[in-house]
């Protein structure tokens, strides 16, 4: 038999402390530290996180989030995985197949032009069967009472707020957290608001003379599409004449379009350029006798309505109507940044510009 061979007392002492140590720190947490360098215990990889959705609720997630579905606000809630570089685990596509207005999701997403509905229109109610079939880990919704359907059903489901700038934000850092994506919700959230300084320290420069009148128009029906534009319009040097119209999506009529004369008109869809040139009805309109009408691209949603391609919208709208003082903005070089920064897609330079032309 070999003889045992004795650690020194003060040396087996040391050892034992170092280990009584080591294993207070790991039940503490004192030991590790997070990705954003804060000192806090990393959470369990296994355990369901609990987080606040943008309604105050407390809803429970998975440690791993790998499918979700949007529904309600679809595509408008399609853009927030993407937002924080989860597009990917969208299972749903757009509801009722409707895909004749986003020719954008060929680039952007293909997969989500076939995938299964869960709705039969936008608006319309969900079929929860659909969703359940669809094995989802999370739900994304911008209707509480939804969210309370789904959950009922066993499907964890957040609620995100579309209605503002602000609130986007904030939506972006709640879908962040479901995802424990927060530094890239983060990053998404510096950028957003990088972007309305830069364009407001332009603004600050244009005379008030120099703000043209704006209308965001479509004609499918005949409507303001979004009160959303009037914030972006502000931001950028424009007067709007729909400024004051607290409704979403206002209706109007051809002589209450004419009374108003705007000077430039941005159109939702391509469908709105030869239907405004188009039309007697539209000729006197000085926007279209000057040729003052643009386009706003269209993403994983429309860009002058609620998204989280905001900032992009922005741009494009600064660079539309103040083509001069915002001379700056390479809106192909921003749109190629912008999708392959946070929403992980890399475009061509061919990609880019069938985005920009709006279908046009």
């Amino acid at each position: 038999m070999r003889p045992l061979h004795r650690r020194p007392l003060h040396r087996t002492l040391s050892m034992l402390a170092a280990t009584a140590l080591a294993a207070t720190l790991a039940a503490c947490g004192g030991g590790g530290s997070d990705s954003s360098g804060s000192g806090a215990a990393e959470p369990s990889a296994t355990a369901p996180r609990t987080i606040t959705d943008s309604a105050g609720r407390q809803v429970t997630v998975p440690a791993k989030v790998e499918r979700v579905v949007t529904v309600g606000s679809v595509p408008v809630l399609n853009s927030f995985p993407f937002a924080v570089g989860a597009g990917s685990t969208i299972v749903n596509g757009i509801p009722g197949g409707n895909t004749s207005s986003y020719s954008s999701y060929k680039v952007l997403a293909p997969g989500l032009l076939t995938a299964p509905t869960v709705q039969s229109a936008i608006g319309q109610p969900v079929n929860v069967e659909a969703v359940l079939e669809l094995k989802p880990d999370v739900a994304f919704t911008s209707t509480p009472a939804t969210a309370e359907q789904l959950q009922a059903a066993g499907v964890p489901t957040v609620v995100l707020n579309l209605e503002t700038g602000d609130k986007i934000k904030d939506s972006v850092r709640v879908t962040g957290e479901v995802y424990g994506h927060q530094q890239q919700a983060a990053d998404y959230l510096t950028y957003f608001d990088d972007t309305v300084k830069r364009v407001n320290e332009i603004k600050a420069s244009i005379p008030d003379a120099e703000q043209p009148s704006v209308l965001y128009i479509d004609l499918k029906p005949l409507r303001r599409p979004n009160r959303i534009m009037e914030w972006m319009l502000d931001q950028v040097g424009a007067k709007s004449v729909t400024r004051d119209v607290q409704v979403g999506q206002f209706q109007f009529g051809v002589e209450q379009l004419q009374k108003w004369d705007p000077q430039m008109l941005i159109g939702m869809a391509a469908y709105d350029l030869p239907g405004l040139t188009g039309d007697p009805k539209f000729a006197a309109l000085q926007a279209v006798k000057n040729k003052k009408i643009g386009i706003i691209p269209t993403g994983i949603q429309i860009w002058g309505n609620n998204t989280t391609e905001q900032p992009l919208g922005v741009l494009w709208v600064a660079r539309f109507l103040h083509p001069d003082a915002y001379a700056e903005i390479d809106m192909a070089a921003e749109t190629k940044n912008f999708y392959a920064k946070f929403y992980g897609i890399t475009l061509t330079d061919a990609q880019v510009t069938q985005i920009l032309n709006a279908g046009v």
